[in-house]
Formats: C-alpha cells, structure tokens, sequence
C-alpha cells in the first residue's frame, strides 16, 4: 500500500461517515420529536444536539484534511432515511418504531464512536488531527451509547411486555 492509497482510504472512510451522519442527524431528530410526550424526551433532544455537533467536527476535520466531496453518499444516506420517515408517515409511529428507530441509531453512534478511535490512531501521520480532541469526541460517544441503551431497554419493555 502506498502512502496515496492510505490518504485515498481516509478520503472514503470520511465521507462514508459523512454519509453517515447526515443520515443520524435526522434519525435523532425524528425521534426527539416522536417522544415528546416521553420520559425521555429530555435525554432524546440532548442527544440529537449532541449528534449535531458531531456533525460539525467531523465537518471541521474533513477540511483540516482537506477532503471534499460525498455528496451524493449523503444524498444516498438521507434518501434511504427519507423512506424510513415515509414508513413511518404511512404505518404510523408505534412502539415498535420506537424500538427500530433506536436500534438503528444505537448502530450509527457505535460507528461513530469507531471513527474517532481510528481518527485517534492517524494522528502521527496526519498532524492536522492533532487540534481535535478525538478522545473526548469518543467518550461522548461512549456515552451516547450507554444512555440509548437505557432508553432502548425501557422502550422494548414497554413495546413486548403490555
């Protein structure tokens, strides 16, 4: 592998993440409002900000690096989310949607907190990197994980067990 290949590998492997997270944003939006009337709404609409500030770094990361482009894997990323939303407009919001949607989140943020800890083993070689703090992004994560799983395990109980 050259040196190329390594910097062409990163290129996808952020916009593959940027992808990604134009896809989260709107799932964790989507479900803040869905359970408004929830005890977790608080903690859903926290999370959604979260997500959304994770957004910006890995905005501000991708340019320290200087990639561009992925345009068209967000376009593809939120139109798969777009039809989830429609599914969801046509069947109507339940507890099972409840649970789905957060499964499906609890995913996105398990990759994401996999792409700071890769970000984390490219600092020698991209010093740019150096300026983010990779190892607090990923303990948001982290922590983002941990509080969906909470929710997730009420909301399951709550869906198979009335």
């Amino acid at each position: 592998m050259t040196g190329l290949d390594a910097v062409n590998y990163l290129a996808k492997y952020l916009n593959d993440h940027w992808a990604g997270s134009a896809a989260g944003r709107r799932l964790t939006r989507r479900l803040a409002i869905e359970n408004q009337q929830t005890s977790w709404a608080d903690e859903l609409s926290e999370i959604a900000s979260e997500v959304e500030e994770d957004r910006r770094s890995l905005r501000a990361i991708r340019s320290a690096l200087g990639i561009e482009g992925g345009a068209w894997k967000s376009a593809m990323a939120v139109g798969i989310e777009l039809l989830a939303e429609l599914k969801m407009k046509v069947t109507g919001y339940s507890a099972l949607s409840r649970v789905d949607e957060l499964e499906a989140l609890l995913a996105g943020v398990s990759s994401k907190r996999g792409l700071w800890v890769s970000l984390q083993a490219c600092v020698p070689n991209h010093t740019a990197l150096a300026g983010f703090d990779l190892g607090e992004l990923e303990q948001r994560a982290a922590r983002q994980i941990e509080r969906l799983r909470v929710i997730h395990a009420e909301a399951a109980a709550l869906a198979f067990n009335e």
